[in-house]
């Protein structure tokens, strides 16, 4: 890097899940060096309906320490598509080849200004790459975002066990100024079984409510407790000769 990169010493700010956390960005488009292969920079301010780039970011996604549907190409589309008209993407892609290898979706909040794209939206947002290059690729975004002049980026939501906090404490671009945002609980899965066994139970609760909706809209239930000897008009002999009958119809060994 030329030394006038390193002359700006900006007040970052970043915001965690336990921190919070700002700080300062731009866009700039430059090519470097990761070991021996060549990795572009570039920079998108809309988001393509592109197949080979949505997956290619959530395969990356996924290959990152904490994968979350907040950090997938669907949400950032999502609000790029619902907040489009007040909020402009500035989404750092960098490429190694063909290969996309690092994502930070960054919107434009003011002139100078950057900030997550789903700072207000997600509950987590963060860098993306693998965690073994997340400091090469934080540099790489970090430069460009000075030598545009982007004065202030706020980092909002930006879990505090991430590589990424300790990536931009090491960048000598800025200083970091961290606080705690929030203190929330996590529900960690150990398996994939354990995640369909929560997926189903939560998939039968919500059938069980649209059943109870369903029953509402045709009137109010009531239960009535009747300790009187037959119970006349109520048409539980009537139920109950169908149901001994349909058990005989099917052979069935028991009647219960």
């Amino acid at each position: 890097m030329a030394s006038a990169c390193w002359r700006y010493k900006e007040t970052t700010d970043h915001v965690g899940t336990i921190r919070c956390l700002q700080t300062v960005l731009l866009c700039i488009r430059r090519t470097v060096y990761w070991g021996d292969e060549v990795v572009r920079l570039s920079w998108i301010h809309e988001l393509p309906n592109d197949g080979k780039l949505r997956a290619q970011w959530d395969a990356l996604v996924l290959e990152s320490e904490q994968p979350e549907v907040f950090l997938t190409w669907e949400w950032a589309a999502a609000v790029a598509q619902s907040y489009g008209a007040t909020l402009e993407p500035w989404i750092a892609a960098a490429y190694e080849g063909e290969d996309l290898v690092g994502v930070a979706a960054l919107a434009r909040s003011s002139t100078r200004k950057r900030s997550f794209l789903a700072g207000t939206t997600a509950d987590y947002c963060d860098f993306i790459s693998r965690p073994a290059i997340r400091q090469q690729f934080v540099d790489q975004v970090l430069h460009g975002l000075s030598q545009a002049g982007i004065r202030s980026v706020v980092l909002a939501n930006l879990p505090a066990d991430s590589v990424t906090v300790a990536a931009l404490n090491g960048n000598r671009l800025y200083k970091s100024f961290l606080r705690t945002g929030y203190v929330c609980g996590q529900v960690r899965f150990v398996s994939q079984q354990e995640r369909q066994w929560v997926t189903q139970s939560l998939l039968k609760k919500k059938k069980f409510r649209r059943a109870l909706d369903a029953l509402d809209r045709l009137g109010p239930v009531t239960l009535q407790h009747d300790f009187r000897v037959g119970l006349r008009g109520s048409g539980l002999d009537e139920f109950y000769e169908r149901h001994v009958a349909r058990f005989l119809a099917t052979d069935a060994s028991a009647i219960w």
